[in-house]
């Protein structure tokens, strides 16, 4: 089981970190919206796999697991096969490139609520549920159809969808001079004749913390820049050095670690308020999961409206932040009403999937615009390494309480015991983690205020580049 989880964890790290880099890298100007679209069936596959195993085998174990192993490696063969690298120019992001991305969106909500709509249903008869996958087989590959028209039907080819040469093209106008903001995270050397110089060396010189003499009147000048900026490319020691990637840090512990947390402990949750229809509530979560996901393109589809263009770009993080007050609200409900009530349940966990989907859907195009594209795929990594910390820390939290509960109730003779350890039933078992999840979820809308006001700047930047880019073109 170890060796599956280490093999299993890798993997997704590599295919995540590939694929976000393709779609912010290709679609710089809707980097939120292509990673929305690349991450949401991500949230789906829960549901899809849910339907599947219980057609194939009624649902049992063996065979969710099967398909686990099987369905993923079919799918990157055939992946591998028709997509290659290209070392061509972004993809095409005007008018016509926006439609498409908004019959991307429709395809996938349509094969959402479709696949939501069959697992909420009460009775499934053999013959329904043959016709069901049929459908959704039909929609999961719908969306192929698009590159597929664009490789066959113009000139263009399906591996142009995928380039991971291109540099970014949002980045703060630079303050220094253009050579020095280029390189401004690493040393380099230049040299200038003494006999020719112009008065802008002057002005460079001061920058200096090195000037060596070389023969023939050439002066070899190093150059060393203390941090840069925001937006600018950030190196691993530039990011563990900064204030604004530490709060950064902070605000995904306190969002979407949080929620993640809550979603891999829902079978224990459910366990302990005696609720038997697990499979309901994880396809509730991943569903809504999915649609957070899509819904976290929605400030880049709000930013291209016309009516929109001239107002104050919002930043990222505070989008963040705004996701993460009904997450605070959705703990402190489950600690404070009963949370044996399904519409309490129900409603909670569905705020909670939702909002941890596109808060850590959010992320991807952050990072990038924080940090610099060029390293993201390290700097997106060291981020969400708090994930692993934050499910240790809140996971032994969580089972301190639950086993401090678990003796009490015991004691009252509620518990249960299972082998040699009492299971903890009723809603004292998470009651005191819910509250302390609802904390910690607040105070990380206070941090996520704190560096959205220290972004602001960055991406009013951004927000008028893009908008000089679309009147240029235009034009």
């Amino acid at each position: 089981v170890y060796i599956l989880c280490f093999v299993a964890g890798n993997s997704i790290c590599w295919f995540n970190t590939v694929s976000f880099r393709a779609a912010i890298d290709n679609f710089p100007t809707n980097r939120g919206i292509a990673s929305g679209l690349s991450t949401s069936y991500s949230g789906l596959s829960a549901v899809i796999y849910t339907s599947l195993s219980s057609i194939v085998d009624r649902g049992h174990p063996s065979s969710y697991l099967l398909l686990n192993s099987i369905v993923p490696a079919v799918v990157a063969i055939i992946s591998a096969i028709l997509l290659h690298v290209s070392q061509s120019k972004k993809a095409n992001e005007d008018e016509g490139g926006r439609r498409k991305f908004i019959l991307f969106t429709v395809i996938t909500i349509v094969t959402a609520l479709y696949s939501i709509l069959f697992e909420f249903l009460p009775h499934k008869k053999r013959e329904v549920e043959g016709i069901y996958m049929s459908v959704l087989l039909i929609l999961l590959l719908t969306p192929l159809f698009i590159p597929l028209r664009l490789a066959f039907g113009h000139t263009t080819t399906i591996g142009k969808v995928i380039n991971y040469s291109s540099t970014p093209t949002l980045t703060p106008t630079p303050t220094a001079s253009p050579e020095i903001h280029r390189n401004n995270s690493e040393e380099y050397s230049s040299t200038h004749d003494i006999s020719e110089k112009s008065p802008s060396v002057d002005e460079e010189i001061k920058h200096y913390k090195a000037v060596d003499i070389e023969p023939e009147g050439r002066q070899l000048v190093t150059v060393r820049k203390s941090s840069p900026s925001l937006g600018g490319e950030h190196g691993i020691m530039d990011l563990l050095v900064s204030i604004d990637f530490w709060l950064y840090y902070f605000v995904y512990f306190c969002g979407g670690t949080v929620g993640l947390v809550y979603i891999n402990n829902l079978g224990q949750i459910l366990q302990s308020l005696g609720y038997s229809k697990t499979p309901v509530l994880v396809s509730l979560v991943s569903s809504f999961g999915f649609f957070g996901r899509i819904a976290s393109g929605f400030p880049d589809y709000i930013q291209q409206w016309r009516v929109m263009k001239n107002w104050r770009a919002l930043p990222r993080p505070a989008w963040i932040g705004i996701w993460m007050v009904p997450m605070a609200v959705s703990f402190m409900m489950l600690a404070l009403l009963n949370p044996k009530d399904k519409r309490v349940l129900y409603l909670s966990t569905a705020i909670v999937g939702s909002s941890t989907g596109a808060i850590t859907t959010i992320a991807i195009p952050t990072s990038s615009e924080l940090f610099g594209l060029e390293r993201f795929g390290v700097n997106h990594n060291i981020l969400i390494t708090n994930i692993a910390f934050g499910s240790l820390v809140f996971g032994e939290i969580a089972g301190v309480i639950y086993d401090s509960s678990s003796s009490s109730s015991s004691g009252r003779g509620k518990g249960r015991q299972s082998g040699d350890r009492h299971l903890c039933m009723g809603k004292q078992c998470f009651e005191k983690t819910f509250l302390l999840w609802g904390c910690v979820c607040s105070f990380g809308i206070l941090v996520c205020v704190i560096l959205s006001l220290r972004t602001r700047d960055l991406y009013e930047s951004i927000r008028r580049q893009r908008q000089n880019k679309s009147q240029l073109t235009t034009d």
